[in-house]
C-alpha cells in the first residue's frame, strides 16, 4: 500500500513539476497571441483611423469645395453678364446709329425722265432761305418750278434761282407772306430779279413781287405788258406805283387775278416810255 501510494506521489509531483514548465511558456504564448491580436487590432484601427483621416484630410473635398464655390460664383458672373447685355445692345444700336446717315432735307422734285427735273414743293427742306441748285440729289438739271410749288409757304424769307431754270409755273411763290427777296443767278436768259423782284428776262411780264418787300413804292417799266396772278398779293408794305408809261398804256396790262394791292396803292403815271 505504501509503495503504491509513493509512487502516485511521485507521478503527481513529476505531474506538478511539467505543468509548472509548460504554464509559463502557455502563458507567453497566450499573452503573444493577445499582443498579436491587440497590434492586430491597434494597427487595424490605426489604419483604420489613418483612412478615416484620411478621408477626411484627403485633398478631395477641398477641390470639391472649391468647385462648389466656383459653382456659387457662376451665377453672379451670369448675372453680370446678363447685367451688361443691355449695354452691349445700346452701344451696337448707337454705332449703328452712327453709321447710318441721317436723310439731308430736300426739296421735292419729279423727274422728266431724260435728265431733267422739276421742283415741286418744299418737301423736307426747313432753311428759311430756299436755294434751288442747278441739279437734284439724283443727278438730274433742274429745269422748271412746278406752279404752286412754294403756294402759302410761311417759313421761306428768300429765294435763290439757278441759270438752269427756264419756266416757272404760276403762283408759285403765290400767298408766301414772309418772302423777302427772290434772287436769279445773273447768267439766267429766262429771268430776272430787280430789287429782289421776280420778273421775265425782257422785263415784260412781272412775275412776283415778294409780299414781305419792305419797299414803299414800286417803280414799273413802260416795258411791262402782263402782271402775273398773285403777284402783287398782300404786299402789305407797298404804298405807291410809279408807272413810266402813260395811263393809256397801263389800260393795256393784261393784269392777272388777286393782286388786290395794285389797287389799293396809289398808282402815278411819268409818261416817259422808257
Amino acid at each position: 500500500m505504501k509503495r503504491i501510494t509513493l509512487s502516485r506521489i511521485a507521478a503527481i509531483l513529476i505531474l506538478c513539476l511539467l505543468c509548472a514548465i509548460l504554464l509559463p511558456s502557455c502563458s507567453k504564448r497566450k499573452t503573444n497571441g493577445t499582443q498579436k491580436e491587440s497590434d492586430t487590432e491597434s494597427s487595424t484601427v490605426t489604419e483604420t483611423g489613418t483612412a478615416d483621416a484620411g478621408t477626411h484630410n484627403s485633398p478631395l473635398p477641398q477641390e470639391t469645395q472649391s468647385q462648389e464655390q466656383t459653382n456659387e460664383s457662376l451665377p453672379e458672373e451670369t448675372d453680370a453678364i446678363t447685367q451688361d447685355q443691355p449695354e452691349d445692345t445700346t452701344e451696337s444700336e448707337t454705332e449703328t446709329d452712327a453709321v447710318t446717315p441721317e436723310p439731308v432735307p430736300s426739296l421735292q422734285y419729279y423727274s422728266y425722265g431724260n435728265g431733267t427735273c422739276c421742283v415741286v414743293g418744299i418737301g423736307t427742306y426747313t432753311d428759311q432761305s430756299v436755294i434751288i441748285p442747278a441739279k437734284s440729289p439724283s443727278g438730274d438739271i433742274v429745269t422748271c418750278i412746278e406752279a404752286r410749288a412754294f403756294f402759302e409757304n410761311e417759313s421761306i424769307r428768300t429765294v435763290q434761282i439757278p441759270s438752269t431754270v427756264t419756266s416757272i409755273g404760276d403762283m408759285a411763290f403765290g400767298g408766301c407772306s414772309n418772302l423777302v427777296y427772290i434772287m436769279v443767278d445773273s447768267s439766267n436768259r429766262v429771268y430776272r430779279d430787280i430789287d429782289g423782284v421776280l420778273y421775265s428776262a425782257d422785263r415784260t411780264v412781272l412775275i412776283s413781287y415778294p409780299a414781305a418787300n419792305q419797299a414803299q413804292t414800286l417803280t414799273l417799266s413802260a416795258k411791262i405788258t402782263s402782271i402775273a396772278d398773285m403777284a402783287l398779293y398782300n404786299c402789305t408794305n407797298l404804298q405807291s406805283i410809279v408807272f413810266d408809261g402813260s395811263p393809256a398804256d397801263w389800260e393795256k396790262l393784261q393784269i392777272g387775278s388777286m393782286n388786290y394791292t395794285l389797287y389799293s396803292a396809289a398808282v402815278t403815271f411819268t409818261g416817259s416810255g422808257k
